[in-house]
């Protein structure tokens, strides 16, 4: 009777204790948020993943040029695209660089990268007189040599100063940026022409093993782009 007639007095203790009764631990709050969270990304897990590999692609609305500029790299799908755009009348001529043989392609054994994309590019129709190989040293190994190649060209053909740069969608960042990079104070108007791959769609790239490997090495490697250069 006494402690009733006493919370009775004292209503704001009252209210105090019933507080203390009902407040959770924060450990339980902090859970709740984390389901939340977690929640969210999974329903929305679609769209943020394309916007994470929509990142990497460029793709700008084409004009006439002067050249092609064919990334090496990938001679099955990049050289059907430089094909399709000399014959769709946006160039006339194809820039391929000579990479660095190994020693299987330097005993004839194999064929080198550029070998196999000129074979490909005459496959698809390009001829012979419209392919170009940009030779330096023992061949390149990077896509800034290959940028540093093509700058020695237009500096020797100053008439030739447009092109269309065409390589794999999640390379189109980075090779732009390298290409702007090495090309700087010449001029050089870059259009970029984003590939599609045979083994995956940029859309759903974190569906199969190729998508993910593809996505993450290209980050890894903007990134390392961006620190040496």
């Amino acid at each position: 009777m006494h402690q009733v007639s006493e919370r009775l007095a004292n209503p704001s203790t009252a209210i105090e204790n019933h507080r203390r009764l009902y407040r959770l631990p924060k450990w339980v709050y902090a859970l709740a948020l984390l389901v939340l969270l977690t929640g969210t990304l999974y329903l929305f897990r679609a769209p943020i993943l394309i916007s994470v590999g929509n990142v990497l692609v460029v793709r700008d609305d084409l004009g006439r040029a002067n050249l092609i500029v064919l990334l090496t790299g990938d001679f099955h799908n990049r050289p059907k695209i430089a094909a399709q755009l000399i014959h769709e009348g946006w160039a006339q001529k194809v820039l391929v660089s000579q990479v660095k043989k190994h020693e299987m392609e330097e005993y004839g054994l194999v064929h080198d990268n550029t070998a196999l994309i000129v074979k490909m590019l005459e496959k698809f129709g390009v001829p012979e007189p419209s392919i170009v190989i940009l030779k330096q040293g023992e061949g390149v190994t990077s896509t800034f040599e290959e940028a540093l190649g093509v700058r020695h060209y237009l500096e020797q053909h100053t008439d030739q100063r447009k092109f269309i740069l065409v390589t794999s969608a999640f390379h189109t960042r980075r090779a732009r940026w390298i290409f702007r990079k090495a090309l700087d104070g010449l001029g050089a108007q870059i259009q970029v022409a984003p590939v599609p791959y045979g083994t995956f769609d940029v859309n759903s790239w974190w569906r199969g093993e190729d998508g993910l490997i593809y996505c993450f090495n290209e980050y890894v490697k903007l990134i390392y782009y961006w620190l040496k250069y």
